[in-house]
């Protein structure tokens, strides 16, 4: 968590209070020699998917970020020819504009959070860390996929 010259580092997981008791401690102060983090969900708790963030420095200083999914939107509508019998003939989408020249991809915003730079510097940490594994068992992860192991 330190480097035991006074210097002390916010990691993902570990909190302001976890560094105060570190830094108490090492200072011969009496405190707590232990922390334990106990996780819990709150009611708005939900797993999102995302494929991308946008976002800035707020006027204080923080990190904001919101993390969209990405995709094509659908037709307008779809007309559908029909002959006599009920027997479809023919289906075509309409679009706003022509889907050859001009296409939106929408960008739907799941959630924004909002860190102190901070904050923001471990999760990219802890993120590289998490790719880095991931890269090392890319084909073993790729192979689950290919198998139908959402686990993977």
């Amino acid at each position: 968590m330190g480097n035991g010259e006074g210097v002390w580092y916010v990691s993902v997981g570990v909190s302001l209070e976890v560094v105060l008791v570190a830094k108490e401690a090492s200072q011969g102060g009496v405190g707590p020699r232990k922390v334990r983090f106990v996780y819990t969900r709150s009611p708005e708790y939900r797993t999102i998917a995302i494929n991308g963030a946008w976002g800035g420095l707020t006027s204080r200083g923080e990190v904001r970020a919101h993390l969209f999914v990405e995709g094509s939107l659908p037709p307008e509508a779809e007309e559908v020819q029909l002959d006599g019998e009920g027997t479809v003939l023919s289906t075509e989408e309409v679009w706003p504009q022509d889907p050859e020249t001009y296409r939106t991809v929408e960008r739907e915003i799941q959630v924004s959070v909002v860190m102190s730079p901070l904050q923001a510097l471990a999760l990219s940490r802890w993120l590289k860390e998490k790719y880095e594994a991931w890269e090392q068992n890319r084909e073993a992860f790729e192979a689950a996929v290919l198998r139908g192991n959402k686990d993977a």
